[in-house]
């Protein structure tokens, strides 16, 4: 005879998952980038995604800092260099919630200690990550990024020789190892 008790300890109920997941993130890592010189640094990146399809494989996602802070610095007219963007992400999960690879559209900005002011330099970024602790919710996953910036132009104005001028903010490659933190909202219910 088939009652309800024995019926409960056969089988398990689970809940639908949602149609999209959440993942929200931070990452923190190391960077080595050439330009005019060879420097080594961190990056820092703060942002989100939401993943989709069936299995939550494909993702799309925008990083609202990226900050790199290196010793980049460039002779002559501009000196010391910083660099910093928000990125559009979009992606896949090779494996499912395990290994991604990535690409982003960097809208970057490049600034000197002796221009005011930062200028528009646009980016590239391929990315292959993997998570290794996916507990519940929570996630720590290493990322491993090329990113590469486009050559940018300045117009200065030189107050001492009363000149107007161009400036020329050199090409940049770095490869990034990151640390991150993520976050997901939604998702199957044996998360």
């Amino acid at each position: 005879t088939l009652t309800m008790s024995s019926f409960a300890q056969e089988y398990e109920i689970v809940e639908p998952g949602t149609a999209v997941r959440w993942n929200f993130w931070a990452s923190e890592g190391l960077i080595y980038l050439r330009s005019s010189n060879t420097s080594f640094g961190n990056r820092f990146r703060l942002g989100g995604e939401v993943h989709f399809s069936p299995d939550y494989r494909w993702l799309f996602g925008i990083t609202i800092f990226d900050v790199i802070s290196t010793k980049e610095y460039s002779s002559g007219l501009l000196g010391n260099l910083s660099r910093g963007g928000t990125d559009l992400d979009f992606g896949y999960f090779l494996v499912p919630d395990r290994l991604w690879i990535k690409y982003s559209l960097v809208f970057g900005e490049v600034e000197s200690d002796n221009i005011l002011g930062p200028v528009d330099n646009l980016g590239h970024s391929l990315s292959l990550g993997y998570r290794f602790y996916n507990r519940k919710q929570f996630n720590i996953a290493v990322e491993l990024s090329y990113l590469y910036f486009q050559q940018a132009q300045a117009d200065y104005f030189d107050p001492s020789t009363n000149t107007f001028g161009t400036a020329t903010y050199p090409p940049a490659n770095s490869l990034s190892l990151n640390f991150k933190l993520g976050f997901d909202i939604g998702g199957r219910s044996d998360q």
